[in-house]
């Protein structure tokens, strides 16, 4: 199970969820804040699509398609990029703007018609209403610990060993390198020490056939467990079993799969379109619930709770543009922190420069763990 994270990692690490059942319209931020809408005149009643297009020209607007939930007299409540909650790279199409999206069986078991957006008046209306975002993003202190870090260990190479003027700005660079790690690999490296993980052992596996994501099947002395490891190597487990937040069966819709407790709640979701595609994985999908002693129920999707959110993009796929890649950042940064510190033990000139090589090169360890922890597979 998961540790409590450290901040300023614990926001970005946290998975955002949109729930659709008989009461109405549920939403939690990834930072926590949770609103709902009661069906009726005041809650969700209608739902307008906006495109791209229109949508980069209404200011306060992320980029669209957008799915628009609004009351009975479409006031808009809810505003959905379309983007963050699919399951493939959307592409243009004729039709059902959500096709292939974890939005349709949301709308659906709200019982919702999808239309277009009227006029620009509502699109602007919409700019107001709350926004319910996918994926992890970036705050201001991680943009700014980044920034400050990579500022830092520039100047400190620069100064401190390049020219080698001065034994402090040496320090400054270290430091930089640490907070740029902190803030660029924190909230990855949070998730990887403060989940289980497991070096292999598992008695059934399904692996869709792009990326290194898994849905794995674990015998333990404490019983069978269940597990879905990330992109980045971070593994979440539920035990197996009739007990509470256990899982206790597979629900299977054509837009979902569903892990779901005893008393039927939601405790994993996964988008159907990426794990089980075809037929092949359709029977992995099998052998893993047979494996793991769970009873495999295909539903029709309709008339169910539509619970969003638990298969989204993990915190590592979320990423500034200007930084590189999670491992490509831990690569570079333990690069330097190995050419630095050789450089300062090579030329040490007393106590205080020996120790900081030492640094360097501790960081360097930490990077190249963290390294290979992201690459495994």
């Amino acid at each position: 199970m998961p540790v409590p994270l450290p901040a300023p990692f614990r926001a970005a690490t946290r998975r955002s969820r949109l729930i659709a059942d008989d009461a109405g319209l549920h939403w939690t931020s990834a930072s926590g804040r949770t609103r709902s809408w009661a069906h009726g005149p005041d809650g969700p009643a209608t739902a307008r699509i906006l495109s791209g297009a229109r949508a980069r020209g209404a200011a306060g607007l992320p980029a669209g398609p957008l799915l628009i939930v609004g009351d009975a007299a479409e006031r808009p409540l809810l505003v959905v990029p379309a983007d963050d909650w699919s399951a493939e790279p959307l592409t243009p199409r004729r039709g059902d703007p959500l096709r292939g999206t974890a939005l349709r069986p949301l709308v659906e078991t709200l019982g919702l018609a999808v239309l277009p957006v009227g006029d620009g008046d509502a699109a602007r209306a919409a700019a107001a209403a709350p926004v319910a975002r996918a994926r992890p993003r970036w705050t201001g202190w991680h943009a700014a610990g980044t920034t400050v870090g990579a500022l830092a260990l520039a100047v400190g190479v620069g100064l401190g060993i390049a020219r080698g003027e001065s034994t402090a700005w040496a320090a400054v660079g270290l430091l930089g390198l640490v907070v740029l790690l902190a803030f660029g690999a924190g909230p990855m490296a949070a998730g990887l020490i403060g989940e289980r993980r497991t070096a292999g052992g598992w008695a059934a596996e399904l692996r869709p056939a792009a990326g290194r994501r898994r849905l794995l099947v674990a015998h333990r002395g404490s019983g069978t467990e269940i597990g879905i490891r990330e992109v980045d190597g971070v593994e979440r487990w539920l035990a197996v079993g009739d007990h509470e937040a256990a899982v206790a069966g597979v629900r299977s819709t054509p837009a979902t799969v569903e892990l779901v407790d005893a008393g039927g709640e939601v405790l994993q979701t996964l988008h159907a379109a990426r794990w089980v595609p075809d037929r092949t994985a359709r029977q992995g999908l099998e052998r893993v619930c047979a494996e793991a002693g769970l009873p495999l129920r295909a539903v029709d999707g309709r008339n169910h709770v539509a619970d969003l959110g638990s298969d989204l993009p993990s915190v590592g796929a979320t990423w500034p543009r200007l930084l590189p890649r999670t491992d490509l950042l831990l690569w570079i940064g333990g690069a330097f922190a190995a050419f630095n510190g050789a450089a300062l033990l090579r030329g040490a000139d007393g106590a205080v420069q020996h120790w900081l090589g030492v640094g360097y090169l501790g960081v360097a360890l930490v990077s190249l763990l963290l390294w290979l922890g992201v690459r495994r597979s």
